[in-house]
C-alpha cells in the first residue's frame, strides 16, 4: 500500500520522491473541510479517492515509536 500512496503524490502534487519519503505522519491533517497535506508552509487539499487510500495507509502504519529503541543493555 505504501508504494501506491507514494506514487500518487507524484502526479497529484509534483513532489520529488525524496520529499515524499521525508513526509511525516503529522503532515497530514483531517478536519470537517476534508483531508489536507502540508507541503512546505501550505496546506494542500487531498482529493477523494486518494484521501481514502491515504486514510487506510495511515491506519495500518506500525508503531515505530516504542520505548525499546532496539538497543540491548
Amino acid at each position: 500500500m505504501h508504494q501506491r500512496v507514494a506514487a500518487m503524490f507524484l502526479p497529484l502534487y509534483a513532489q520529488p520522491l525524496v520529499r515524499i519519503a521525508r513526509l511525516e505522519v503529522d503532515a497530514v491533517t483531517e478536519s470537517a473541510e476534508g483531508m489536507f497535506v502540508r507541503l512546505g508552509e501550505v496546506l494542500t487539499p487531498v482529493p477523494e479517492p486518494f484521501a481514502a487510500m491515504l486514510r487506510t495507509h495511515l491506519a495500518s502504519l506500525p508503531n515505530l515509536r516504542t520505548g525499546s529503541g532496539g538497543r540491548s543493555p
